[in-house]
């Protein structure tokens, strides 16, 4: 995108207020990126096929939830018979 977008500018400005410690929606998007394994994409700001990293980022998701889920349904004691 180019720079005299404002997508673009608001970016590049919560961007900077990240670099000096004041938290923002940027600064969320950075600590998801990092927290499931992406963070290589942040450092690089950007990836080859974005379809590609679309779909394997929403598989990580996914896959993160499920074991949430069940972690939490074997650990109930109202679902301990189903989980036995």
């Amino acid at each position: 995108m180019p720079d005299y977008r404002y997508v673009k500018k608001c970016y590049i400005m919560m961007k900077t207020y990240d670099e000096l410690g004041r938290q923002n929606l940027v600064t969320t998007l950075r600590k998801h990126m990092y927290e499931n394994g992406f963070g290589y994409v942040w450092e690089t700001r950007g990836v080859r096929n974005e379809k590609l990293f679309i779909a394997l980022y929403m598989q990580r998701l996914k896959d993160q939830y499920i074991q949430l889920w069940n972690a939490n349904c074997s650990n109930s004691s109202k679902l301990t018979t189903y989980f036995n």
